[in-house]
């Protein structure tokens, strides 16, 4: 049983998930996403991600509803991606909180042309089991996990295929904009001390196969997409 965070406001709904996607949250503007904050409670740890509203003012008012966003799990590494709309400012991005966390090995931030938007990543050292719930007045998304120690990790090889590693920038932004219809797509880090985005490089994974034939089926339909120079190629994991 996973308990629930210690946390102001009201819970508006707990995330169901399909094909490991989620979404809540309301259509907002101005929006800050302004503290990552981290709590232990035993094997549980809870991710809470509160939001302001966006002011030059030393003191921000509150959000009082969390701003639609969407997020996706994936395996191998096990990852959150998660992109918030409705938002103009991320006092968050250092993640310095979660650096304390035992379950959390990575985290940054994401590219993305929408200056409405941003995105984050998490990535986790193992699988884990998850619950996200969104709660208003304020507006905070919870994200609670523990260590999913039921289950054997599938260590068997597949194909990943991938970009060159770039610093984030508008390289990697360009290419995705190229696919932005492809299931999968996500960042993952190349180089760089974890929890660091701008002294960093990351590549694009545009998908996963279990065999080489699928996988060079899928390359040669990325390479008449991408112009020449975006290198697109597989590698064994």
């Amino acid at each position: 049983m996973m308990q629930n965070a210690n946390v102001a406001g009201n819970l508006v709904k707990e995330l169901s998930f399909e094909d490991g996607k989620g979404s809540g949250g309301e259509s907002t503007d101005n929006v800050n996403i302004r503290t990552i904050t981290l709590e232990k409670d035993k094997q549980v740890e809870h991710i809470i991600i509160g939001f302001t509203q966006r002011s030059d003012a030393p003191t921000q008012e509150p959000q009082l509803v969390a701003p639609y966003f969407d997020v996706k799990v994936q395996e191998h590494p096990y990852t959150m991606f998660f992109t918030v709309h409705g938002v103009r400012a991320f006092d968050a991005r250092d993640f310095t909180a979660l650096k304390d966390s035992d379950l959390v090995a990575d985290a940054y931030w994401v590219m993305t042309h929408d200056d409405s938007a941003f995105r984050f990543v998490v990535v986790f050292n193992s699988p884990v089991h998850y619950k996200i719930r969104e709660y208003a007045d304020p507006a905070q998304v919870v994200v609670s996990i523990l260590p999913r120690n039921d289950e054997e990790e599938d260590d068997s090889s597949f194909y990943t295929i991938r970009t060159d590693a770039y610093p984030l920038g508008h390289e990697l932004g360009n290419m995705e904009e190229r696919v932005y219809e492809e299931e999968g797509i996500r960042y993952l880090r190349e180089s760089g001390a974890p929890f660091n985005t701008t002294e960093s490089s990351f590549y694009m994974e545009l998908g996963n196969y279990e065999t080489i034939g699928e996988a060079e089926a899928k390359v040669a339909s990325f390479q008449k997409i991408f112009e020449p120079g975006f290198n697109v190629f597989i590698e064994e994991k």
